[in-house]
Protein backbone atom coordinates (compact mmCIF):
# COMPACT_ATOMS: atom_id res chain seq x y z
CA UNK A 1 0.00 0.00 0.00
CA UNK A 2 1.40 3.22 -1.16
CA UNK A 3 0.75 5.40 2.12
CA UNK A 4 1.55 9.63 1.91
CA UNK A 5 1.80 10.49 5.43
CA UNK A 6 3.31 12.53 8.24
CA UNK A 7 5.08 10.77 10.61
CA UNK A 8 6.40 11.40 14.12
CA UNK A 9 8.98 9.65 15.04
CA UNK A 10 11.96 10.03 17.95
CA UNK A 11 14.40 10.71 15.15
CA UNK A 12 13.31 11.66 11.76
CA UNK A 13 15.38 12.85 9.35
CA UNK A 14 13.60 15.32 7.03
CA UNK A 15 14.27 13.65 3.96
CA UNK A 16 12.63 10.13 5.68
CA UNK A 17 9.43 12.10 6.43
CA UNK A 18 9.40 13.59 2.93
CA UNK A 19 9.75 9.87 0.96
CA UNK A 20 7.54 8.29 3.73
CA UNK A 21 4.56 11.58 2.75
CA UNK A 22 5.04 10.58 -1.07
CA UNK A 23 4.49 6.71 -0.09
CA UNK A 24 7.71 5.16 0.17
CA UNK A 25 8.54 2.89 3.17
CA UNK A 26 11.65 1.97 4.86
CA UNK A 27 12.97 -1.12 2.84
CA UNK A 28 14.65 -2.12 6.66
CA UNK A 29 10.81 -2.90 7.73
CA UNK A 30 9.30 -4.23 4.45
CA UNK A 31 12.12 -6.34 2.99
CA UNK A 32 13.62 -8.08 5.46
CA UNK A 33 15.92 -10.08 2.98
CA UNK A 34 16.74 -7.02 0.98
CA UNK A 35 20.89 -7.50 0.84
CA UNK A 36 24.01 -7.96 -1.65
CA UNK A 37 24.70 -11.17 -2.77
CA UNK A 38 28.39 -12.24 -4.06
CA UNK A 39 25.66 -12.50 -7.95
CA UNK A 40 24.47 -9.04 -7.42
CA UNK A 41 27.93 -7.36 -7.24
CA UNK A 42 29.33 -9.57 -9.83
CA UNK A 43 26.56 -7.50 -12.23
CA UNK A 44 28.62 -4.71 -11.72
CA UNK A 45 28.36 -1.80 -8.59
CA UNK A 46 26.08 0.37 -10.69
CA UNK A 47 23.80 -2.25 -10.86
CA UNK A 48 23.66 -4.31 -8.05
CA UNK A 49 21.36 -2.85 -6.09
CA UNK A 50 18.60 -2.92 -8.80
CA UNK A 51 19.47 -6.37 -9.19
CA UNK A 52 18.95 -7.22 -6.03
CA UNK A 53 15.33 -5.32 -5.77
CA UNK A 54 14.33 -6.24 -8.80
CA UNK A 55 15.12 -10.45 -8.09
CA UNK A 56 13.47 -10.05 -4.74
CA UNK A 57 10.48 -8.61 -6.30
CA UNK A 58 9.99 -11.88 -8.50
CA UNK A 59 11.18 -14.14 -5.46
CA UNK A 60 8.14 -12.69 -3.26
CA UNK A 61 6.08 -12.36 -6.30
CA UNK A 62 5.41 -8.28 -5.23
CA UNK A 63 3.48 -8.24 -8.62
CA UNK A 64 0.35 -9.35 -7.21
CA UNK A 65 0.15 -6.63 -4.85
CA UNK A 66 -2.52 -4.15 -5.51
CA UNK A 67 -0.02 -1.22 -5.79
CA UNK A 68 3.61 -1.28 -6.75
CA UNK A 69 6.48 -1.51 -4.17
CA UNK A 70 7.90 1.59 -3.26
CA UNK A 71 11.04 1.66 -0.82
CA UNK A 72 13.46 4.11 0.34
CA UNK A 73 17.12 2.73 1.97
CA UNK A 74 20.64 3.56 2.24
CA UNK A 75 22.39 2.74 -0.12
CA UNK A 76 24.17 -0.89 0.38
CA UNK A 77 27.37 -0.41 -0.98
CA UNK A 78 29.91 0.93 1.89
CA UNK A 79 31.32 3.49 -0.31
CA UNK A 80 28.27 5.39 -1.21
CA UNK A 81 26.92 7.94 0.46
CA UNK A 82 23.43 7.89 -1.08
CA UNK A 83 19.66 8.10 0.11
CA UNK A 84 18.18 5.78 -2.47
CA UNK A 85 14.30 5.63 -3.83
CA UNK A 86 12.82 2.91 -5.69
CA UNK A 87 9.23 2.35 -7.24
CA UNK A 88 9.15 -1.51 -9.18
CA UNK A 89 6.36 -3.22 -10.97
CA UNK A 90 4.70 0.08 -12.51
CA UNK A 91 5.52 1.94 -16.00
CA UNK A 92 3.62 4.44 -15.67
CA UNK A 93 5.09 8.24 -16.35
CA UNK A 94 3.22 9.00 -13.23
CA UNK A 95 5.75 6.47 -11.18
CA UNK A 96 8.38 8.41 -12.63
CA UNK A 97 7.31 12.01 -11.92
CA UNK A 98 6.34 10.95 -7.85
CA UNK A 99 10.23 9.72 -7.79
CA UNK A 100 11.77 12.83 -9.59
CA UNK A 101 9.79 14.98 -7.49
CA UNK A 102 10.25 13.14 -4.27
CA UNK A 103 14.25 13.71 -5.29
CA UNK A 104 14.32 17.08 -5.90
CA UNK A 105 12.17 18.04 -2.65
CA UNK A 106 14.78 16.18 -0.38
CA UNK A 107 17.91 17.51 -2.84
CA UNK A 108 16.31 20.99 -2.20
CA UNK A 109 15.48 20.57 1.53
CA UNK A 110 19.29 19.00 2.21
CA UNK A 111 21.00 21.64 0.04
CA UNK A 112 19.65 25.22 0.99
CA UNK A 113 20.58 27.94 -0.19
CA UNK A 114 21.79 26.64 -3.67
CA UNK A 115 19.45 27.21 -6.52
CA UNK A 116 18.26 23.35 -7.49
CA UNK A 117 17.32 22.43 -10.76
CA UNK A 118 16.96 18.85 -13.13
CA UNK A 119 18.16 17.65 -16.11
CA UNK A 120 16.40 15.06 -18.54
CA UNK A 121 16.66 12.54 -20.88
CA UNK A 122 15.13 9.49 -22.16
CA UNK A 123 16.37 6.41 -23.91
CA UNK A 124 12.57 4.68 -25.02
CA UNK A 125 11.88 1.43 -24.84
CA UNK A 126 13.77 -1.42 -26.51
CA UNK A 127 12.61 -0.42 -30.12
CA UNK A 128 14.21 3.14 -29.35
CA UNK A 129 17.82 1.89 -28.06
CA UNK A 130 17.94 -0.41 -31.52
CA UNK A 131 16.94 2.18 -33.60
CA UNK A 132 19.44 4.87 -31.82
CA UNK A 133 21.92 2.38 -31.97
CA UNK A 134 21.10 1.52 -35.92
CA UNK A 135 21.43 5.27 -36.57
CA UNK A 136 24.47 5.72 -34.47
CA UNK A 137 26.55 3.31 -36.52
CA UNK A 138 25.16 4.61 -39.98
CA UNK A 139 26.19 7.94 -38.97
CA UNK A 140 29.61 7.09 -37.56
CA UNK A 141 30.36 5.23 -40.49
CA UNK A 142 29.57 8.15 -43.08
CA UNK A 143 31.78 10.22 -40.68
CA UNK A 144 34.49 7.78 -39.68
CA UNK A 145 37.08 9.57 -40.94
CA UNK A 146 36.66 12.61 -38.18
CA UNK A 147 35.94 10.37 -35.47
CA UNK A 148 39.52 11.54 -33.31
CA UNK A 149 42.00 8.35 -33.53
CA UNK A 150 41.75 7.66 -29.83
CA UNK A 151 37.99 6.99 -29.26
CA UNK A 152 37.71 5.08 -32.82
CA UNK A 153 38.80 1.46 -30.67
CA UNK A 154 36.16 2.77 -28.15
CA UNK A 155 33.34 3.57 -30.51
CA UNK A 156 33.75 0.27 -31.95
CA UNK A 157 33.45 -1.59 -29.21
CA UNK A 158 30.11 0.48 -27.45
CA UNK A 159 29.17 2.91 -29.83
CA UNK A 160 26.68 4.52 -27.19
CA UNK A 161 30.47 5.85 -26.02
CA UNK A 162 30.04 8.29 -28.56
CA UNK A 163 27.86 10.09 -25.90
CA UNK A 164 30.16 10.45 -22.91
CA UNK A 165 33.55 11.92 -25.09
CA UNK A 166 34.68 14.94 -23.78
CA UNK A 167 37.14 15.90 -26.64
CA UNK A 168 35.51 18.94 -28.10
CA UNK A 169 35.74 17.29 -31.94
CA UNK A 170 34.06 14.17 -30.98
CA UNK A 171 31.84 16.36 -29.03
CA UNK A 172 30.93 18.34 -32.26
CA UNK A 173 30.45 15.62 -34.46
CA UNK A 174 27.90 13.63 -32.11
CA UNK A 175 25.98 16.94 -31.63
CA UNK A 176 25.45 16.75 -35.62
CA UNK A 177 24.50 13.09 -35.04
CA UNK A 178 21.04 11.67 -34.02
CA UNK A 179 19.98 12.01 -30.36
CA UNK A 180 17.69 9.69 -28.30
CA UNK A 181 14.27 11.60 -28.46
CA UNK A 182 15.00 11.63 -32.17
CA UNK A 183 14.53 7.59 -32.05
CA UNK A 184 11.85 7.16 -30.12
CA UNK A 185 8.92 4.98 -30.43
CA UNK A 186 5.30 6.23 -30.27
CA UNK A 187 4.81 4.91 -27.12
CA UNK A 188 8.05 6.29 -25.59
CA UNK A 189 7.53 9.93 -27.04
CA UNK A 190 4.39 9.56 -25.37
CA UNK A 191 5.61 8.47 -21.95
CA UNK A 192 8.09 11.36 -21.91
CA UNK A 193 5.94 14.11 -22.98
CA UNK A 194 3.56 12.99 -19.70
CA UNK A 195 7.22 13.06 -17.80
CA UNK A 196 7.50 16.58 -18.86
CA UNK A 197 4.27 17.42 -18.26
CA UNK A 198 3.59 16.37 -14.87
CA UNK A 199 7.78 18.34 -14.55
CA UNK A 200 6.24 21.89 -16.17
CA UNK A 201 3.43 21.87 -13.65
CA UNK A 202 5.23 21.25 -10.51
CA UNK A 203 7.33 24.33 -11.43
CA UNK A 204 10.51 22.22 -11.68
CA UNK A 205 13.12 23.58 -13.09
CA UNK A 206 14.60 21.67 -15.96
CA UNK A 207 16.47 21.23 -19.06
CA UNK A 208 16.51 18.59 -21.53
CA UNK A 209 20.32 16.89 -21.61
CA UNK A 210 20.18 14.74 -25.13
CA UNK A 211 23.78 13.33 -23.85
CA UNK A 212 22.61 12.11 -20.80
CA UNK A 213 22.21 8.29 -20.74
CA UNK A 214 22.58 7.23 -17.18
CA UNK A 215 23.30 3.57 -17.62
CA UNK A 216 22.07 2.17 -21.02
CA UNK A 217 22.83 -0.82 -20.84
CA UNK A 218 20.42 -2.21 -18.56
CA UNK A 219 18.88 1.64 -18.67
CA UNK A 220 15.59 2.77 -20.72
CA UNK A 221 12.90 5.22 -20.84
CA UNK A 222 13.50 8.26 -18.10
CA UNK A 223 17.14 9.57 -17.06
CA UNK A 224 17.50 12.20 -14.83
CA UNK A 225 20.31 14.23 -12.75
CA UNK A 226 19.67 17.24 -10.11
CA UNK A 227 22.06 19.87 -9.16
CA UNK A 228 23.16 22.21 -7.02
CA UNK A 229 24.69 25.85 -8.03
CA UNK A 230 25.72 27.78 -4.97
CA UNK A 231 26.23 31.49 -5.08
CA UNK A 232 29.66 31.65 -6.84
CA UNK A 233 28.14 29.89 -10.19
CA UNK A 234 29.45 25.99 -8.70
CA UNK A 235 27.70 23.40 -10.19
CA UNK A 236 27.87 19.86 -8.33
CA UNK A 237 25.86 16.87 -9.24
CA UNK A 238 23.86 15.91 -5.81
CA UNK A 239 21.41 12.90 -7.37
CA UNK A 240 20.93 10.64 -10.56
CA UNK A 241 18.14 8.10 -11.58
CA UNK A 242 16.78 6.49 -14.23
CA UNK A 243 14.00 3.97 -15.29
CA UNK A 244 15.76 0.35 -15.34
CA UNK A 245 12.70 -1.99 -16.60
CA UNK A 246 15.41 -3.92 -18.43
CA UNK A 247 17.39 -5.59 -15.22
CA UNK A 248 15.17 -8.31 -15.23
CA UNK A 249 15.94 -9.73 -19.12
CA UNK A 250 19.25 -8.29 -18.94
CA UNK A 251 20.61 -9.74 -15.54
CA UNK A 252 17.92 -12.18 -14.53
CA UNK A 253 16.72 -13.97 -17.77
CA UNK A 254 13.11 -12.82 -17.05
CA UNK A 255 10.56 -10.66 -18.66
CA UNK A 256 11.04 -6.96 -17.77
CA UNK A 257 9.74 -5.51 -14.73
CA UNK A 258 8.96 -1.93 -15.17
CA UNK A 259 10.83 0.09 -12.25
CA UNK A 260 12.43 3.09 -11.60
CA UNK A 261 14.97 4.49 -8.81
CA UNK A 262 17.44 7.35 -7.88
CA UNK A 263 20.42 7.95 -5.69
CA UNK A 264 20.53 11.02 -3.56
CA UNK A 265 23.76 12.39 -1.92
CA UNK A 266 23.21 12.96 1.77
CA UNK A 267 25.22 15.40 4.24
CA UNK A 268 26.93 13.35 6.87
CA UNK A 269 25.17 15.06 9.77
CA UNK A 270 21.82 14.70 8.59
CA UNK A 271 21.72 11.32 7.07
CA UNK A 272 20.22 8.39 8.43
CA UNK A 273 16.93 5.92 8.22
CA UNK A 274 16.35 4.38 11.23
CA UNK A 275 14.49 5.91 14.31
CA UNK A 276 11.63 4.67 16.34
CA UNK A 277 8.22 5.87 15.08
CA UNK A 278 4.93 6.29 15.82
CA UNK A 279 2.65 6.87 13.10
CA UNK A 280 -0.73 8.47 13.57
CA UNK A 281 -3.55 7.13 10.88
CA UNK A 282 -4.41 10.12 8.56
CA UNK A 283 -7.56 10.84 8.03
CA UNK A 284 -7.56 11.65 4.25
CA UNK A 285 -7.22 9.82 1.39
CA UNK A 286 -6.78 11.94 -1.82
CA UNK A 287 -8.89 10.27 -5.20
CA UNK A 288 -8.09 11.34 -8.79
CA UNK A 289 -9.71 10.71 -11.81
CA UNK A 290 -8.23 11.12 -15.45
CA UNK A 291 -5.21 12.65 -16.42
CA UNK A 292 -5.99 16.64 -16.20
CA UNK A 293 -6.55 15.35 -12.29
CA UNK A 294 -3.62 13.44 -12.31
CA UNK A 295 -1.19 16.08 -13.79
CA UNK A 296 -2.53 18.40 -10.48
CA UNK A 297 -2.55 15.74 -8.31
CA UNK A 298 1.47 15.73 -6.92
CA UNK A 299 1.37 19.86 -6.31
CA UNK A 300 -1.94 19.50 -4.31
CA UNK A 301 0.05 16.47 -2.02
CA UNK A 302 3.12 19.27 -1.51
CA UNK A 303 0.83 21.41 -0.61
CA UNK A 304 -0.62 19.18 2.35
CA UNK A 305 3.00 18.07 3.18
CA UNK A 306 3.87 21.45 3.54
CA UNK A 307 0.52 22.18 6.22
CA UNK A 308 1.48 18.90 7.69
CA UNK A 309 -1.37 17.02 6.55
CA UNK A 310 -1.29 13.48 6.25
CA UNK A 311 -3.30 11.66 3.73
CA UNK A 312 -3.16 8.68 1.52
CA UNK A 313 -2.96 8.35 -1.93
CA UNK A 314 -2.91 5.73 -4.67
CA UNK A 315 -1.66 7.76 -7.74
CA UNK A 316 -0.96 4.83 -9.93
CA UNK A 317 -4.27 4.01 -10.18
CA UNK A 318 -7.04 5.15 -12.59
CA UNK A 319 -10.16 4.26 -11.82
CA UNK A 320 -12.89 5.83 -9.22
CA UNK A 321 -13.75 2.49 -8.06
CA UNK A 322 -10.78 1.09 -7.05
CA UNK A 323 -9.49 4.29 -5.38
CA UNK A 324 -12.76 4.67 -3.50
CA UNK A 325 -12.60 0.83 -2.60
CA UNK A 326 -9.34 1.06 -0.91
CA UNK A 327 -10.24 4.05 1.19
CA UNK A 328 -13.70 2.28 2.67
CA UNK A 329 -11.23 -1.04 2.88
CA UNK A 330 -9.05 1.38 5.57
CA UNK A 331 -12.06 3.31 6.89
CA UNK A 332 -10.73 6.62 5.81
CA UNK A 333 -13.44 9.27 7.44
CA UNK A 334 -12.90 11.56 4.35
CA UNK A 335 -12.15 11.00 0.51
CA UNK A 336 -10.40 14.41 -1.25
CA UNK A 337 -11.71 13.50 -4.63
CA UNK A 338 -10.45 15.97 -7.58
CA UNK A 339 -11.89 15.28 -11.87
CA UNK A 340 -11.78 16.81 -14.79
CA UNK A 341 -14.15 19.44 -13.80
CA UNK A 342 -12.53 19.84 -10.31
CA UNK A 343 -9.30 20.22 -12.33
CA UNK A 344 -10.28 22.73 -14.42
CA UNK A 345 -12.46 25.13 -12.17
CA UNK A 346 -9.03 24.30 -9.67
CA UNK A 347 -11.56 22.99 -6.68
CA UNK A 348 -12.00 19.07 -5.12
CA UNK A 349 -14.56 17.43 -3.65
CA UNK A 350 -14.53 16.83 0.37
CA UNK A 351 -16.32 13.90 0.83
CA UNK A 352 -17.68 12.72 4.11
CA UNK A 353 -17.27 8.97 4.10
CA UNK A 354 -19.61 8.40 7.18
CA UNK A 355 -22.97 10.56 5.66
CA UNK A 356 -21.55 10.51 1.87
CA UNK A 357 -22.16 14.17 1.85
CA UNK A 358 -19.82 16.18 0.09
CA UNK A 359 -18.93 20.07 -0.51
CA UNK A 360 -16.82 21.67 -3.39
CA UNK A 361 -13.68 23.04 -2.02
CA UNK A 362 -11.63 25.80 -3.85
CA UNK A 363 -8.04 24.36 -3.65
CA UNK A 364 -6.90 28.29 -1.79
CA UNK A 365 -9.26 26.78 0.51
CA UNK A 366 -8.53 23.31 1.18
CA UNK A 367 -6.43 23.53 4.31
CA UNK A 368 -8.23 25.81 6.14
CA UNK A 369 -11.31 23.56 5.44
CA UNK A 370 -9.15 19.90 6.50
CA UNK A 371 -7.92 21.24 9.28
CA UNK A 372 -11.17 21.80 11.03
CA UNK A 373 -12.08 18.56 10.03
CA UNK A 374 -9.05 17.08 12.02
Amino acid sequence: MNISKTTKRTVAPSHVKTASFYGFASAADNIKEFALSKTDISKGKSAAERVALVRLFLEKKMSALSQPTMIFYRSLLPEKHTFNLDIIGNPKSIADAILIETAYIIAKEEHVGTDISVELNTLGDRESMLRLERELAAYYRKNWAKVPKDLKQVYKKDILESFRATDPEAMELRMMGPDPIRCLSEHSRSHFKEVLDYIENLGIPYTINHSLLGDPHYGSETVFTITAENSKGEKKQIAKGQRYNNVARKFLGKKEVPAIGACITMKKETFGCEGERKESKPKFFFIQLGFDAKLQSLQLLETLRKAKMGVYQSLTKDKMTVQLALAEKMTIPYVIIMGKKEALEGSVLVRHMATRCQDTVYLDELINYVKKLK
